[in-house]
């Protein structure tokens, strides 16, 4: 008998798997970790196919077997997404199967019982509001409808820690042996909504991947979260997916082969015959188009947040040059005054987007890309390439010494707030105060978070945070959004807008400070018709044959 294989390590494009020669009275299947030589190494392999056929070229022997192996369904599976994503197999394979776990099968290490992770205990007896389990009852009748993808509308956030739990009492209650698995956007989302549940992402140490992966295989993991590098985990029995966040950009792959975590998840809980459970509060509009006719829309009861429009030509008239309105004003000296926490959003970072000359109008660029360069603490930056400048003393062009910064940011709204609320404790998120691994992680604390008084922001902000006290939220001049030669624009302002007013406490207020106050989008953001808005998106693109029309 003779396998063909695929290495773990890098071939050329000309050879992407190698044949091998089994010895008689070796047992070996597809899907299983082998070794063989390679040169003058002994090398890992993983079994792609076997064939009683000789080859017409000389052949080596497979050196020895392991125990360890792909399940069929995930072999499968990986196969799948070498076909549709046309990559060759190595491609997909270094996905399935992490370093330590080849390290442990080719040196014959098997993992004690005591080494193989077990489920932590998970809050399952927690109450669930009446609402919220009213809601469920019906979604599940309907995931029992025989349809595969099941899509809740989340226009009012739901309680991540309820609801992970009725998924998984119900999960177990239907298929004891059963495994949930829930997706999210980025390791941050995993770790703070986890709730006791093991956590996997592409970060992780290679020896926690490795228990984890031998612990779902062998089925002791029941319920799991992780970012998409979990959906390639070997499940015994898969019998729910959640995907949570479904709108969020992160869920593409961005490596080869590229995949959607949408698409891979679709076809995996096809083929393990489970319900894809998908969560969004701004759904992209395919999605929308594809599960609006079936999909559940959750709006908690009592939670209402007023959206309040404010036209920023008006304050200029009435000479208000402040980078804030008048009514927002008072609304976060009231704020302020109560305790309570106010969170500013504008999605541009720095204290000016650009420095001109008055007297001959030119505009300080980047050297390198030519794109005009932002200021930051008083040194130019250019956004695009990093390249830095000091700050000019007068114009190389005309010798002329006043020179004009244009627009705003993060840091120039800290610094008005510093001088407005001298006594308020101010936190700025933004990619300049949060860069590193360790900058990120103490920013985002919840600490630090439900310290704060003021918040100012830009998207970083979109993260699965509960901030009890936040009953104030505001976006500023989010008109730029809308300025991209982009067909998906629109969307992306409504997505952006919709996260940011998804963190405020029920009863809370949203507030937006714009030039174009009539643009339907925050009009329907204020009237809370994301349908309308879903609507009219559609029948645009459906016009112009764009997305999900023709691709």
């Amino acid at each position: 008998m003779y396998v063909e294989v695929i290495l773990q390590r890098r071939l050329p494009r000309n050879f992407p798997t190698l044949t091998y020669e089994v010895p008689k009275g070796m047992k070996v299947k597809q899907g299983q970790i082998i070794q063989v030589p390679f040169g003058k190494q002994e090398v890992g392999a993983l079994v792609l196919r076997t064939s009683a056929e000789k080859p017409k070229f000389q052949t080596k022997t497979v050196s020895a077997v392991t125990d360890v192996f792909l399940p069929p369904r995930q072999f499968a599976f990986a196969v799948w997404m070498s076909t549709h994503y046309k990559v060759q197999p190595h491609t997909t394979f270094q996905f399935f199967i992490p370093k330590q776990v080849w390290k442990d099968a080719l040196k014959g290490k098997i993992r004690a019982e005591s080494e193989t992770a077990q489920e932590p205990e998970f809050s399952q007896k927690k109450a669930i509001p009446k609402a919220l389990a009213d809601f469920l009852s019906k979604f599940f009748i309907h995931t029992d409808s025989g349809s595969t993808v099941h899509t809740i509308f989340e226009q009012t956030r739901i309680d991540r820690e309820k609801f992970y739990s009725a998924i998984v009492q119900r999960t177990q209650h239907m298929e004891p042996e059963g495994q949930v698995l829930f997706l999210v956007p980025e390791k941050f989302h995993a770790e703070y909504l986890s709730f006791g549940l093991p956590v996997f992402h592409g970060t992780l140490a290679e020896t926690k991947k490795a228990t984890l992966w031998h612990g779902v295989a062998a089925g002791k993991i029941r319920a799991l979260i992780g970012t998409r590098a979990a959906l390639l985990l070997p499940f015994k029995k898969l019998s729910c997916i959640v995907l949570d966040f479904a709108e969020h950009e992160s869920y593409t792959e961005q490596r080869s082969p590229y995949y959607k975590t949408q698409e891979i998840a679709e076809q995996l809980a096809q083929q393990y015959g489970c319900p894809l459970i998908s969560l969004s509060s701004a759904p992209n509009v395919e999605s929308w188009h594809r599960s609006h006719p079936s999909q559940f829309t959750w709006q908690e009861p009592a939670a209402k947040i007023p959206t309040t429009i404010i036209d920023m030509e008006q304050e200029r008239k009435k000479g208000n040059r402040s980078l804030f309105s008048e009514y927002l004003l008072a609304e976060m000296n009231k704020r302020f005054i109560q305790d309570e926490q106010i969170l500013l959003v504008m999605n541009r970072v720095g204290s000016a987007n650009a420095l001109f000359c008055t007297d001959c109008n030119s505009v300080f660029r980047c050297a390198t890309c030519l794109m005009p360069f932002g200021l930051r603490a008083g040194v130019l930056r250019c956004d695009r390439c990093r390249r830095t400048a000091q700050m000019p003393e007068g114009c190389p062009g005309c010798g002329n010494v006043e020179l004009k910064a244009l627009g705003f940011g993060t840091e120039k709204i800290e610094a008005e707030l510093t001088q407005r609320f001298a006594k308020a404790r101010i936190l700025r998120l933004d990619r300049d105060t949060m860069q590193g691994a360790s900058a990120r992680r103490q920013a985002l604390s919840q600490k630090k978070l439900e310290a704060a008084d003021i918040i100012v922001a830009t998207q970083v902000i979109h993260k699965p945070l509960v901030l009890k006290r936040l009953t104030l939220g505001a976006a500023l001049y989010p008109d730029q959004l809308l300025q991209f030669p982009d067909f998906r624009a629109s969307e992306r302002a409504f997505q952006f807008l919709t996260r940011v007013r998804h963190l405020i406490s029920n009863n809370g207020e949203f507030i937006i400070q714009s030039l174009m106050p009539d643009h339907e989008i925050y009009q329907k953001i204020a009237l809370n018709t994301a349908e309308e808005f879903y609507e009219s998106e559609i029948e645009a693109r459906r016009m112009l044959s764009l997305p999900p029309f023709q691709k």
